[in-house]
């Protein structure tokens, strides 16, 4: 009673205060327009308006130029607006206290600010959070508005645990902390608009499916989603209580599956190094003989005669064809000069991207850097550079340069050509870990690109086989036997996370009557990955049509008989969901910046799209004129 009663006390001390303050600051508000409205008068009674420009007014840059409402006047306090400077900083990422140093700065240097006006005409960090709060607040108001009335089709989520800015009450006071927070982070694909993010009360997948079915209901999203994106961990794709599953079954109907396929490209790599060189030995090292010395100064190293690794299948990509980043354009350029046997000298003076373990494209490109300095490198090292070089950066190239749900099942055809290229011992690792995680090889993922296969007996062979489904569906109203979905037909070795069950009484999270009967009364097919046909020589043989059960791809459950026959003769124009999470990942890095510089969920989602709009809005320029064409 005593712990209530303090914290009752404390709340009503602060609602006074807080009245208090809003008085004073009514007061002051309409004392100070009082006052400007008299010296208006005054002003405009003893100089006519042209006067008034001539002497507030002076251009000193003749590509310069004031708008008349927004000149120069006489304040005790500066009452501009600031809101194309708020967004630049949002933008650049600078500091208030930053860009007010540059800003007052500017104005001295210009002659712009004097003594006479400095009260209307200097900035200080507070003038310049207050707009960025206001701006991102009106930003992050119309993205809210714009989500809810244009409800999406394709939803893509990940998550990360950020250091983020807290604040705690002690006392009457509050203190900033920094605790460690999972963020999931929300798109909406295939237009890569960011939506939101959500902390979930725990990592299981019950709580992330919950988490994101609360989040598209309250956006009005539930009743029109059809696709889900994800990477490939078990807490989003465990076939019993992965995130997905509770999600379709709180939806009451089955989403399509697009598995990051970028990630499946760096798994197989990722249990190669594993297996050949002992893997990782924390966060930032290897702990085997070759990865213990990719941690020094790659670039200081002579290149050396050696053994160049030709692959006549390796993507032909061109400058300006898709966006690659710094390291990527490395890895690219790495491999194109082990291909050829000579690395050029500026290739040679670049260093290569961080040491990291959660950036394993930097990894591979630091293992060609130290191959190319090898005079000698052993039969486990040339095994490691045949698997970059024949599998996983062909793989990753091709995928970038073929980036839609419907190459999807090509690109995973192309990765299982590529591991036939590879000696016996690292083709193992890799098709044993490309079964587990053979989501495109899903006969809802093939048939579906079947369908918009430009070639037409390839479409008929997948409407004949959808009409199939259908009139099998229509005969039997019983949903697959559990045991029949889990014989050999579907594999998944390591799904043996501890995963919660749906009537557990230690839940992590606590379901609402609604929530809890449409999980109960869910009849969803159940997603396995197929057996996979590793000497497959097209992707429609990548698996075994008569063993696996089949199901109907979810883009064309609505679609009537006849519109399914029409795809025989016109290809189906499926929408370009991405068949990796790529903007995703970029997302979430921008909310792992935005939980290390402001507070809150809401305070976080306002600075993010602030970012996001403010990077629309005005480009980068590299010229005054430039700059005048895009804010015109």
């Amino acid at each position: 009673d005593q712990e209530v009663t303090g914290v009752l006390k404390r709340a009503e001390k602060r609602k006074s205060v807080l009245e208090t303050q809003k008085n004073n600051e009514k007061q002051r508000v309409e004392l100070e327009q009082g006052t400007q409205i008299q010296a208006n008068a005054e002003f405009f009674a003893n100089e006519d308006e042209e006067n008034v420009k001539a002497k507030n007014h002076t251009v000193l840059d003749p590509d310069f130029e004031v708008s008349q409402s927004k000149r120069t006047r006489s304040h005790s306090r500066n009452m501009h607006e600031l809101p194309k400077t708020a967004a630049a900083c949002d933008r650049r990422n600078v500091s208030s206290e930053a860009a007010a140093d540059i800003i007052n700065s500017w104005a001295l240097d210009m002659g712009i600010l004097t003594e006479e006006n400095k009260h209307s005409i200097t900035v200080d960090k507070s003038k310049i959070n207050r707009w960025r709060k206001k701006e991102r607040a009106a930003t992050s108001s119309v993205k809210e508005k714009e989500i809810a009335s244009n409800p999406g089709t394709g939803f893509y989520f990940d998550g990360k645990k950020d250091a983020t800015l807290t604040q705690q009450l002690k006392g009457e006071k509050r203190y900033t902390k920094t605790i460690i927070e999972d963020h999931y982070v929300m798109l909406e694909e295939p237009d890569s608009q960011y939506l939101g993010h959500e902390v979930p009360l725990s990592g299981h997948g019950i709580s992330v499916g919950l988490m994101s079915y609360r989040f598209l209901k309250s956006k009005g999203w539930d009743a029109t989603l059809s696709v889900v994106g994800a990477d490939g961990c078990r807490v989003n794709t465990g076939h019993n209580e992965g995130a997905i599953v509770y999600l379709e079954k709180l939806l009451g109907r089955p989403l399509h599956w697009f598995i990051c396929l970028l990630h499946g490209v760096e798994l197989p790599f990722r249990a190669t190094v594993r297996e050949l060189d002992g893997g990782t030995k924390g966060p930032f090292s290897l702990k085997g003989p070759i990865g213990k010395t990719l941690g020094q100064e790659l670039n200081e190293l002579p290149i050396v005669p050696f053994k160049k690794v030709p692959n006549p299948d390796f993507p032909v990509v061109a400058e300006g064809d898709y966006e690659l980043s710094k390291d990527q354009q490395y890895l690219l350029s790495m491999c194109q000069a082990v291909m050829e046997g000579h690395v050029p000298e500026d290739l040679a003076n670049q260093a290569p991207g961080p040491l990291s373990m959660a950036r394993w494209l930097t990894l591979a490109s630091r293992f060609l850097r130290k191959y190319v300095s090898t005079a000698n490198p052993s039969k486990t090292f040339d095994e490691i550079i045949d698997c970059i070089m024949l599998f996983y950066g062909p793989s990753w190239f091709f995928i970038k340069s073929h980036p839609t749900c419907v190459d999807g099942p090509r690109n995973f055809f192309y990765m299982v050509k590529n591991s036939r290229k590879l000696g016996s011992r690292v083709q193992k690792i890799i098709q044993k870990t490309l079964q587990r995680n053979a989501y495109f090889a899903h006969p809802e993922a093939i048939l579906l690109s079947m369908l918009q296969d430009s070639n037409q007996d390839v479409r008929a062979q997948a409407v004949n086989t959808i009409l199939t489904i259908r009139m099998k569906a229509n005969h039997s109203s019983q949903e697959i036997d559990d045991t029949l979905a889990l014989d050999d037909r579907g594999v998944d070795e390591i799904d043996d996370d501890n995963e919660y069950s749906s009537d557990d009484d230690d839940l992590p999270v606590r379901l609402e009557p609604e929530e809890s009967a449409a999980i109960a009364s869910a009849n969803i097919r159940k997603y396995r990955v197929p057996k996979v046909n590793f000497k497959a020589e097209t992707y429609v043989d990548l698996i075994d049509w008569e063993a696996v059960i089949l199901s109907e791809p979810p883009l064309t459950r609505y679609k009537t008989e006849a519109e399914i026959l029409s795809f025989k003769e016109t290809p189906f124009a499926v929408p370009k969901y991405p068949c990796h999470t790529q903007a995703v990942e970029r997302a979430v890095r921008l909310v792992s910046e935005a939980s290390s510089a402001v507070v809150g969920k809401e305070a976080r989602n306002g600075f993010i799209r602030q970012r996001i709009e403010a990077r629309k809005e005005l480009p980068r320029f590299k010229t005054k004129q430039e700059f005048f064409k895009k804010i015109k």
